[in-house]
């Protein structure tokens, strides 16, 4: 989901996950890696986490918003 943050006009891509389907689906350490990487990454192919919150049902991953989609016909070697 595309979110705008009210103070600065900043896009945001959201990622929401419902709680209960990772457990049900036995994700949650797969949850926790890709929260560490997202948080540690930097790398132009990888969007970076702002911000992470949860709510009693569901987790949210607050992401750097990328406009522009890099398919692998675009690249050239």
């Amino acid at each position: 989901m595309l979110v705008e943050k009210k103070d600065t006009k900043q896009l945001y891509a959201l990622k929401s996950l419902h709680k209960e389907q990772l457990i049900d689906k036995d994700q949650i350490e797969h949850t926790k890696a890709e929260r560490y990487v997202l948080e540690k990454s930097n790398s132009p192919f990888l969007v970076s986490l702002e911000y992470a919150f949860q709510t009693p049902e569901k987790l949210f991953f607050v992401m750097e918003f990328m406009r522009y989609w890099i398919s692998h016909y675009d690249w050239t070697f």
